[in-house]
Protein backbone atom coordinates (compact mmCIF):
# COMPACT_ATOMS: atom_id res chain seq x y z
CA UNK A 1 0.00 0.00 0.00
CA UNK A 2 2.68 2.44 0.89
CA UNK A 3 4.47 1.80 -2.49
CA UNK A 4 0.97 2.71 -4.19
CA UNK A 5 0.87 6.16 -2.21
CA UNK A 6 4.11 6.58 -3.64
CA UNK A 7 4.04 5.78 -6.85
CA UNK A 8 0.79 7.82 -7.14
CA UNK A 9 2.50 11.26 -5.49
CA UNK A 10 5.44 10.74 -7.73
CA UNK A 11 2.98 10.87 -10.76
CA UNK A 12 1.56 14.00 -9.37
CA UNK A 13 5.02 15.66 -8.89
CA UNK A 14 5.63 14.47 -12.96
CA UNK A 15 1.56 15.82 -13.92
CA UNK A 16 2.68 19.24 -12.38
CA UNK A 17 5.69 19.73 -13.73
CA UNK A 18 4.81 18.84 -17.38
CA UNK A 19 3.96 22.08 -19.63
CA UNK A 20 0.15 22.20 -19.92
CA UNK A 21 -1.46 24.05 -23.42
CA UNK A 22 -0.79 23.91 -26.88
CA UNK A 23 2.05 24.63 -28.60
CA UNK A 24 0.88 27.34 -30.66
CA UNK A 25 -0.33 29.37 -27.55
CA UNK A 26 3.71 29.61 -26.31
CA UNK A 27 4.55 30.47 -29.87
CA UNK A 28 6.36 33.86 -29.97
CA UNK A 29 4.21 36.83 -32.59
CA UNK A 30 6.22 37.75 -35.59
CA UNK A 31 5.33 41.09 -37.27
CA UNK A 32 3.19 41.03 -40.51
CA UNK A 33 2.28 43.66 -42.95
CA UNK A 34 -0.57 42.97 -45.16
CA UNK A 35 -1.85 45.10 -48.56
CA UNK A 36 -5.70 44.33 -48.73
CA UNK A 37 -7.54 45.34 -52.15
CA UNK A 38 -11.00 45.57 -51.91
CA UNK A 39 -13.77 46.44 -54.73
CA UNK A 40 -17.56 46.32 -54.67
CA UNK A 41 -18.76 43.66 -56.54
CA UNK A 42 -22.33 43.74 -58.28
CA UNK A 43 -22.02 39.93 -58.25
CA UNK A 44 -21.04 39.16 -54.66
CA UNK A 45 -19.51 40.64 -51.61
CA UNK A 46 -16.57 43.18 -51.75
CA UNK A 47 -13.73 41.30 -52.69
CA UNK A 48 -10.63 41.71 -53.62
CA UNK A 49 -6.80 40.44 -53.95
CA UNK A 50 -4.07 40.85 -50.69
CA UNK A 51 -0.31 40.13 -50.35
CA UNK A 52 1.36 39.99 -47.14
CA UNK A 53 4.96 40.00 -46.00
CA UNK A 54 7.25 40.37 -43.42
CA UNK A 55 9.17 37.59 -40.42
CA UNK A 56 5.67 36.34 -40.29
CA UNK A 57 5.52 35.14 -43.97
CA UNK A 58 8.79 34.37 -43.90
CA UNK A 59 8.70 31.65 -41.08
CA UNK A 60 5.48 30.37 -42.55
CA UNK A 61 2.66 31.54 -39.98
CA UNK A 62 1.11 32.94 -42.86
CA UNK A 63 0.83 33.06 -46.66
CA UNK A 64 1.98 35.56 -49.36
CA UNK A 65 -1.14 36.06 -51.33
CA UNK A 66 -4.95 35.36 -52.27
CA UNK A 67 -8.18 36.61 -52.15
CA UNK A 68 -10.40 38.32 -49.57
CA UNK A 69 -13.88 38.89 -49.66
CA UNK A 70 -16.32 40.89 -46.93
CA UNK A 71 -18.77 39.05 -44.56
CA UNK A 72 -21.34 40.43 -42.85
CA UNK A 73 -20.68 44.30 -41.28
CA UNK A 74 -22.39 47.24 -39.69
CA UNK A 75 -21.93 50.58 -40.87
CA UNK A 76 -22.76 53.49 -38.57
CA UNK A 77 -22.25 57.14 -40.38
CA UNK A 78 -22.11 59.49 -37.73
CA UNK A 79 -23.28 62.96 -38.76
CA UNK A 80 -20.88 66.29 -37.18
CA UNK A 81 -21.91 69.69 -38.08
CA UNK A 82 -21.10 69.14 -41.43
CA UNK A 83 -22.89 65.83 -43.19
CA UNK A 84 -21.17 62.74 -43.22
CA UNK A 85 -18.56 63.57 -40.28
CA UNK A 86 -17.27 60.23 -39.93
CA UNK A 87 -18.01 56.38 -40.63
CA UNK A 88 -17.72 53.81 -38.16
CA UNK A 89 -17.44 50.03 -40.25
CA UNK A 90 -17.20 46.48 -38.43
CA UNK A 91 -16.93 43.84 -40.52
CA UNK A 92 -15.59 40.62 -41.05
CA UNK A 93 -13.10 39.56 -44.00
CA UNK A 94 -12.65 36.17 -44.70
CA UNK A 95 -8.78 35.54 -46.57
CA UNK A 96 -8.29 32.46 -48.95
CA UNK A 97 -4.85 31.64 -49.37
CA UNK A 98 -3.28 31.50 -52.90
CA UNK A 99 -7.08 31.92 -54.10
CA UNK A 100 -6.97 34.00 -57.70
CA UNK A 101 -10.87 35.26 -57.73
CA UNK A 102 -13.79 35.19 -55.64
CA UNK A 103 -14.89 32.40 -57.35
CA UNK A 104 -12.39 30.44 -56.23
CA UNK A 105 -12.54 32.26 -52.86
CA UNK A 106 -16.15 31.56 -52.21
CA UNK A 107 -15.29 27.69 -53.26
CA UNK A 108 -12.97 27.50 -50.54
CA UNK A 109 -13.39 24.19 -47.87
CA UNK A 110 -12.67 23.59 -44.57
CA UNK A 111 -9.42 21.79 -45.02
CA UNK A 112 -8.14 25.32 -47.69
CA UNK A 113 -6.03 27.68 -45.89
CA UNK A 114 -8.14 30.37 -44.56
CA UNK A 115 -8.36 32.85 -41.79
CA UNK A 116 -10.83 35.95 -40.83
CA UNK A 117 -10.20 39.06 -39.44
CA UNK A 118 -12.37 41.10 -37.51
CA UNK A 119 -12.00 44.82 -38.42
CA UNK A 120 -12.60 48.17 -37.30
CA UNK A 121 -12.53 50.69 -39.29
CA UNK A 122 -13.01 54.83 -38.51
CA UNK A 123 -12.99 57.27 -41.59
CA UNK A 124 -13.10 60.30 -41.58
CA UNK A 125 -12.16 63.94 -42.61
CA UNK A 126 -8.31 62.82 -42.01
CA UNK A 127 -8.53 59.59 -43.57
CA UNK A 128 -9.10 55.85 -42.66
CA UNK A 129 -7.51 53.81 -39.47
CA UNK A 130 -8.20 50.34 -39.06
CA UNK A 131 -7.96 48.26 -36.14
CA UNK A 132 -7.71 44.14 -36.85
CA UNK A 133 -7.98 40.91 -34.69
CA UNK A 134 -7.66 37.36 -36.24
CA UNK A 135 -11.15 35.44 -34.63
CA UNK A 136 -10.29 32.12 -36.70
CA UNK A 137 -9.18 30.36 -39.08
CA UNK A 138 -8.81 26.53 -40.78
CA UNK A 139 -6.79 24.48 -42.48
CA UNK A 140 -3.04 25.64 -41.73
CA UNK A 141 -4.20 28.14 -39.76
CA UNK A 142 -6.76 26.65 -37.29
CA UNK A 143 -4.41 28.08 -34.43
CA UNK A 144 -3.73 31.56 -35.88
CA UNK A 145 -3.71 34.74 -33.71
CA UNK A 146 -2.60 37.82 -33.94
CA UNK A 147 -3.87 41.36 -33.87
CA UNK A 148 -2.43 44.57 -35.53
CA UNK A 149 -3.88 48.40 -37.18
CA UNK A 150 -3.91 50.48 -40.38
CA UNK A 151 -4.54 52.19 -42.92
CA UNK A 152 -7.50 52.71 -45.18
CA UNK A 153 -7.70 54.62 -48.23
CA UNK A 154 -9.47 55.23 -51.29
CA UNK A 155 -13.18 55.10 -52.27
CA UNK A 156 -16.22 53.03 -51.94
CA UNK A 157 -16.79 53.67 -56.21
CA UNK A 158 -12.87 53.07 -56.94
CA UNK A 159 -11.75 50.91 -54.31
CA UNK A 160 -10.23 50.71 -51.21
CA UNK A 161 -6.18 49.89 -49.67
CA UNK A 162 -6.32 48.63 -46.60
CA UNK A 163 -2.36 47.97 -45.44
CA UNK A 164 -2.25 46.84 -42.50
CA UNK A 165 0.74 45.73 -39.70
CA UNK A 166 0.68 43.95 -36.47
CA UNK A 167 1.81 40.58 -35.27
CA UNK A 168 0.88 36.97 -35.64
CA UNK A 169 1.33 33.56 -34.12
Amino acid sequence: MRKLIVLAAVAALFLVALPVGSAGADSPFERVSLEVETKLDSNGPPNGSFTAWGPAEEAGLICDSGWSYDGPGKFSPSLGNDTAAALNIHALKVFVCEAESLAEALAAEEEDDVFVMRLQIHFDKKGGFVNWVIVGGWGAYAGIAGNGDGTSVGTLVEGVTDTLSGKIR
